[in-house]
């Protein structure tokens, strides 16, 4: 496991490097690359990490950049299919309706009767649970941006 120090060089090595490799990205489609999860290989020592790309401090969900380093902390590996202009395709992270208007209106058309209570964990990340009588679903979701077939990053 990585300091915040050692992320941190980390992530400038990502960035630095995908600017290299994709030269129409800008360093602010870069800049605050979000890790979903790291794994160290056991045998190798190699550390795998697992980034998306962020935009108005929400993560891209389907941006995916794998990085892979060695004992040394230099960057050997790097894929993934990055966005470009993010902030420009970027819808605003104001969402139309809330993730509790969401839901009603989705369980309202299934014929589902019951309440939804919805508590922000942490950023844009939420607890909720739907409460039927009979049927009780607890679970947790984020807001994300989904990049579309037209370009467009659609907040979900």
């Amino acid at each position: 496991s990585l300091s915040a120090v050692g992320q941190n060089d980390n992530l400038e090595q990502v960035s630095k490097q995908l600017q290299s490799v994709y030269p129409e990205l800008r360093s602010s489609d870069v800049q605050n690359l979000n890790i979903d999860a790291s794994h160290v290989s056991t045998p190798s020592g190699i550390n795998y990490v697992y980034l998306n790309q962020t935009a108005n401090g929400i993560r891209i969900k389907n941006s995916p950049i794998n990085a892979a380093f060695d004992q040394e902390n230099k960057l050997v590996n790097l894929s993934g299919n990055p966005i470009d202009n993010v902030f420009s395709r970027a819808e605003s992270s104001e969402p139309s309706l809330s993730l509790k208007q969401a839901i009603e209106s989705t369980i309202a058309k299934l014929g589902i009767q019951g309440s939804v209570s919805v508590e922000q964990i942490e950023g844009f990340k939420y607890s909720l649970v739907i409460d039927a009588g009979n049927y009780l679903h607890e679970t947790k979701a984020e807001l994300v941006y989904w990049f579309t077939a037209e370009e467009e990053l659609k907040l979900v």
